[in-house]
């Protein structure tokens, strides 16, 4: 998540999975306190009955007021059989940030992805569309490009030079032609991905990658190569670019790299006094030249046990001699009932009268158009 000061404080959405349902607690950046423990109130989303309408291992990303859903599976049990049966989508369904406990729907969109897509990495752009890649084995309309006024998709294909389709990891916005892509593994011709092959016994885990795909010229090509080394048992790798060419990569909580993009290289590591788990969500908040402000929330584990999500807020500086320094201004624990995989959206709070003036502004500018 990028830059996201101004407004009246943060709010932070918590989508909870768990194998048959989804749930979503809210929690603004008022009611975080350092040192303390809290009930997170857990909702439901209306309208999923016998939860048939909400797959999981689907991508999620919110832009302005509206949170997205990309693809996904469904899980089903048939009565004469003992095995679980998978049916992997390419739904897009739509549902408004929730406001309070105001019950809150997810509603099917009429025009879906061109292709199926499971666990797909998704991104905003900086124009408000929103782009969508990985998830698919298939080439054609391996990422998709879905524009949120028109409703609709314009596929994106991989090239056939790629000699092994990669699982992506991350994804965000660099320049306002650029959108850069993160693999654990990449092997970007047949030559090459032979003679990795012959290597290596285990090429999965070979040599990270990020990839970049020009959005005006709809042409892929190979960003950077010497990245550090990945973890494919990470949860997930989270990637703050906060301007600058400064890209903040985080696996766990207690270990962050700096990787400078425009010299592409680690110009540093970050010490985080934080309990070594992975990270499930990562926001800058507040961003200079030479310090950011993050939170993060982690899993928080007791006895091998998921018990709630663990939240911090982290200041980073770099100091004159070039090193990075982080102090953990505030952290507490956020009590939820488990789950088997956490989404998180984070989006500044209005006033009412902010959203009443904004409300007024848009209905104005519809007058003058």
């Amino acid at each position: 998540m990028q830059h996201m000061g101004g407004g009246v404080g943060l709010r932070f959405i918590m989508l909870k999975h768990m194998p048959l349902s989804m749930k979503y607690c809210c929690i603004d950046e008022v009611e975080l306190k350092d040192g303390t423990e809290r009930n997170l109130e857990e909702l439901e989303f209306q309208g999923n009955c016998l939860h048939k309408d909400i797959p999981a291992c689907a991508g999620f990303v919110c832009v302005g007021d509206t949170m997205f859903m990309f693809g996904g599976s469904f899980y089903s049990i048939p009565q004469s059989i003992s095995t679980t049966q998978i049916t992997s989508t390419n739904y897009l369904s739509t549902a408004p940030l929730p406001v309070g406990s105001s019950p809150v729907t997810w509603t099917r969109s009429p025009t879906s992805m061109s292709v199926v897509r499971v666990n797909p990495m998704v991104a905003p752009l900086h124009d408000g569309r929103i782009f969508i890649c990985g998830g698919t084995p298939i080439r054609s309309s391996w990422a998709e490009i879905y524009d949120p006024k028109t409703g609709q998709f314009l596929s994106v294909d991989l090239p056939t030079n790629v000699a092994k389709i990669p699982l992506p990891r991350s994804c965000f916005q660099y320049t306002k032609e650029l959108v850069l892509v993160y693999y654990d593994a990449w092997f970007y011709n047949q030559d090459e991905y032979e003679g990795r092959a012959r290597m290596s016994c285990d090429i999965e885990g070979y040599e990270p990658i990020l990839l970049q795909y020009n959005l005006v010229e709809n042409h892929w090509d190979v960003f950077a190569r010497v990245l550090p080394e990945s973890y494919p048992d990470a949860y997930k790798r989270n990637l703050i670019y906060v301007g600058g060419n400064i890209l903040f990569m985080m696996y766990f909580s207690y270990k962050w790299l700096v990787y400078n993009l425009s010299s592409k290289e680690v110009v540093a590591n970050v010490e985080v006094e934080l309990p070594d788990e992975d990270v499930i969500g990562a926001f800058n908040t507040h961003t200079t030249s030479t310090s950011w402000v993050f939170y993060i929330f982690i899993r928080h584990v007791v006895n091998f046990m998921t018990d709630g999500v663990r939240y911090a807020k982290v200041e980073v500086v770099q100091g004159k001699d070039g090193d990075y320094i982080a102090t953990v201004q505030m952290n507490g624990v956020l009590r939820v009932s488990p789950f088997s995989n956490m989404y998180m959206f984070g989006f500044k709070a209005r006033s009412k009268r902010g959203a009443e003036e904004e409300k007024k502004g848009k209905e104005k500018m519809m007058r003058n158009e």
